[in-house]
């Protein structure tokens, strides 16, 4: 016997807001039986994608539904985790560590999984450690960021905690405070030590290339005023300076090839600094990843001069 339409509608339902793929629970939940599941695989109308999870004939192999079957195989409290929360929150990853799947269970068994697949336990998931990205549970920004301490070095944690505080995803003081609560786990010391290294100037940059000159600058003891720092220009439109120091009007633009490398962005940022340069400010350095990489020496030296230039002058007046 069919079971009626109404149940048919349903369980398609759920299944199209799970990306085609649906749990036996539910699917019993509405009332169907053991007996037509196994019909229904037979006749090859589903497939079996994981331990008591289906997808329909039709539905193609992706992360999604790979990430939401694996969340339906195991059920009760899980949440996508690690590199896989990271990726629904968009942060910055060392490239090949967003491969595979990573949830996190709160201390229960659950069935044999795939192989790409990482289950991890905790003894500890507080509701504000859990967010919703979609259909998809997940770490928080900030839990995911503590957990990623444990398997990423600090070179890459410093990056992907910088992109975290310019997109307004996480804090310095929410990332000690969740971690703190965590007790003794791997990466702390070093994700507290990144959060010990923040500028409080990094929530004001725009790209990575800002975040690292700020780390350099601050680093080397000449943190600059500002970052993005507004100014109005001669023709009495508003621009925005990189890195600023004050009151001594020295600037830094940080040029990137996407940005301004193209000769019409260069010939438009020759126009904007001469117009900004008219109200007052000192002659923009210019300063490129490369330099930063290959001479940081030589940069801060050049930032030092130019305050020391900029402060005999104002002696001067």
């Amino acid at each position: 016997m069919s079971p009626p339409r109404t149940v048919i509608d349903q369980l398609s339902a759920i299944a199209r807001r799970q990306f085609g793929v649906f749990s036996r629970a539910q699917a019993l939940e509405l009332g169907l039986s053991s007996s037509t599941l196994a019909q229904w695989l037979d006749t090859g109308r589903f497939r079996l994608l994981m331990p008591g999870v289906y997808r329909g004939a039709e539905v193609p192999d992706s992360w999604p539904v790979r990430a939401m079957a694996a969340l339906l195989a195991v059920g009760g409290q899980v949440v996508l985790a690690r590199q896989s929360a990271a990726r629904l929150h968009a942060l910055d990853l060392p490239p090949g560590l967003d491969a595979g799947l990573a949830l996190l269970v709160h201390q229960r068994t659950f069935p044999t999984l795939p192989g790409d697949i990482c289950v991890h336990r905790t003894r500890r998931l507080p509701d504000d450690h859990m967010r919703r990205v979609g259909v998809f549970p997940v770490t928080s920004p900030a839990r995911t960021l503590c957990d990623l301490a444990a398997v990423v070095g600090p070179t890459a944690l410093r990056r992907s905690v910088a992109h975290a505080v310019r997109n307004d995803l996480a804090d310095a003081l929410e990332l000690r405070t969740v971690v703190g609560g965590m007790g003794r786990v791997r990466g702390k010391r070093n994700l507290l030590r990144v959060c010990d290294e923040l500028s409080p100037l990094e929530k004001d940059c725009w790209s990575e290339l800002e975040s690292f000159f700020l780390r350099a600058a601050t680093q080397a003891g000449i943190s600059p005023t500002a970052m993005n720092h507004p100014v109005v220009d001669a023709t009495g439109r508003q621009r925005y300076i990189d890195a600023v120091w004050l009151p001594h009007m020295v600037g830094v633009e940080l040029d990137s090839k996407r940005a301004h490398g193209s000769p019409i962005d260069q010939n438009d940022d020759e126009i904007r600094e001469a117009d900004i340069v008219e109200t007052g400010w000192r002659p923009l350095l210019h300063i490129t990843w490369r330099d930063l990489v290959d001479r940081p020496g030589q940069v801060v030296q050049d930032i030092r001069e130019e305050i020391r230039a900029a402060e005999a002058d104002l002696f001067l007046e």
